[in-house]
């Protein structure tokens, strides 16, 4: 497992928070299709919360150290 990368579990609370619709940032590799598509379904989003709340729900459980 690389330094940042999220375990299973990690994954697992993150996907139990994502909106059915997916959502992706603006620098995404482009098959993720074209710019105003990505934010148009990302800034919905943001706006509810939601990035707030996957990112801080896996700190919140997580045992491991940051360093």
């Amino acid at each position: 497992m690389a330094r940042f990368d999220l375990t299973v579990g990690e994954r697992a609370i993150i996907l139990r928070l994502l909106p059915r619709t997916p959502s992706a940032w603006r620098d995404l590799p482009e098959r993720f299709g074209p710019q105003m598509t990505v934010c148009k379904r990302y800034n919905p989003s943001a706006k509810a919360g939601v990035w707030l709340r996957v990112f801080d729900a896996p700190a919140a459980r997580s045992s491991r150290s940051p360093n």
